[in-house]
């Protein structure tokens, strides 16, 4: 009975692990994702604040 247990939470374990991994690499990849879109956004205010003060 005990080796069935330990066999039981062994499995478990590796399941949560491996889940994990997978949420850890979504994770990164949405912060990647988030960093690219926060880069395109300020270059496009330092293109638009440039044309503000074309005509001073």
């Amino acid at each position: 009975m005990e080796n069935k247990t330990f066999e039981l939470l062994e499995k478990m374990h590796s399941d949560i692990q491996s889940r994990f991994d997978m949420m850890e690499n979504e994770i990164k990849e949405v912060r990647n994702e988030m960093r690219k879109g926060f880069v395109r956004l300020e270059n496009k205010m330092d293109e638009n604040h440039k044309v503000l003060y074309d005509g001073i």
